[in-house]
């Protein structure tokens, strides 16, 4: 007898596990509130008020979900670095989305026509904030999560796996490090900004600029302690690299050396089947490239209708003004048509 029970609770154990492991579907109380606009007496709707780090994705990018119910941000509270969330207009439900190593959360794509996200995971994760130990290259893959599931379930209580909400576009090539992507109009491909060359672990650590003493203005930071000089890392932390771009003294071939040993020098871009995950070259170029956005001139209609939210969001916090904009709207909103 005392084996049999033994064995079903290891059992129960293993059957368990997934949904132990992970905070994807894990809702969070409430922090919507009401407060006057000093100045104009108008109610302000606050949606997220935590002591942790919330932040926008990259300004550029939609964070309206096609329904027009949620709203999707970055956020450390779930203790495993930055993952994606969703905010719930009307009631103030907060749902966690993500929930795994090196998740890009700057350049999510949202689906206009249904309820799907798309993002890049993947590079080196560990540090601080995770619960990975060490630094570890983990292949880049392009996600596509479906959240209008992954949201009914969890306000239903009712959450499974992650896996069971997502689908791996595609896994990237390892001599494609993937930046930021874009959805097209059609939401048929997506465009996805990429380095071509590998920072050169073998080179030494970046001097410091001539006069500018540690701690004086247009001095740039070091290379973070927790990332070891003469690796992979310390060659491509970004601090390290353009926090160098105002020096004066630098010279553009010294800059260009700066910029192809951390592996920024050659860029492209790929474009990619969301439902085949062939990649197909469209440019490459022998510089730099930053931001990738694509704005469609008209967007694609809905075959559900969106609710298009009266009034903007602000970038520092979430908030609703129900008469106002408190800030420059940097949060965009589905409309229809």
């Amino acid at each position: 007898m005392r084996k049999k029970s033994l064995t079903l609770f290891i059992c129960f154990l293993l059957t368990s596990f997934p949904s132990m492991a992970s905070n994807v579907g894990r809702r969070y109380p409430s922090e919507k509130f009401t407060i006057a606009d000093r100045t104009t007496g108008r109610t302000l709707t606050v949606l997220t008020a935590s002591e942790h780090s919330d932040a926008k994705p990259y300004q550029t990018h939609d964070t309206w979900t096609a329904d027009g119910e949620w709203i999707v941000f970055r956020s450390n509270r779930g203790g495993n670095g930055s993952q994606l969330f969703a905010v719930n207009e009307t009631n103030g439900a907060i749902v966690q989305l993500t929930d795994a190593p090196a998740v890009n959360g700057g350049s999510i794509n949202l689906s206009r026509k249904e309820m799907k996200l798309y993002y890049l995971r993947g590079g080196f994760a560990g540090g601080a904030g995770s619960r990975a130990e060490g630094r570890t290259e983990l292949p880049r893959q392009i996600v596509e999560l479906n959240i209008g599931a992954l949201l009914r379930d969890a306000m239903a209580n009712d959450v499974k796996t992650p896996e069971s909400y997502e689908r791996i576009v595609v896994t990237l090539p390892e001599d494609l490090r993937g930046s930021g992507l874009a959805l097209d109009a059609d939401e048929t491909r997506i465009y996805l900004g990429v380095t071509l060359d590998r920072p050169d672990a073998s080179r030494p650590p970046l001097p410091a600029p001539p006069n500018t003493p540690p701690g004086t203005a247009g001095a740039p930071p070091s290379v973070p302690p927790t990332v070891p000089q003469g690796t992979a890392e310390a060659a491509d932390s970004r601090s390290a690299v353009d926090s160098r771009n105002t020096n004066v003294a630098e010279t553009r071939e010294e800059a260009r050396a700066r910029f192809e040993a951390a592996g920024k020098g050659k860029s492209g871009i790929r474009a990619i089947d969301v439902q085949s995950g062939k990649i197909t070259k469209v440019i490459d170029v022998d510089l730099r490239m930053g931001t990738y956005k694509l704005t469609p001139g008209r967007r694609a209609k809905s075959s559900t209708a969106t609710k298009r939210p009266a009034t903007p969001y602000s970038a520092s916090g979430l908030y609703a003004p129900t008469a106002q904009t408190i800030a420059p709207s940097t949060l965009k909103r589905p409309t229809n048509g």
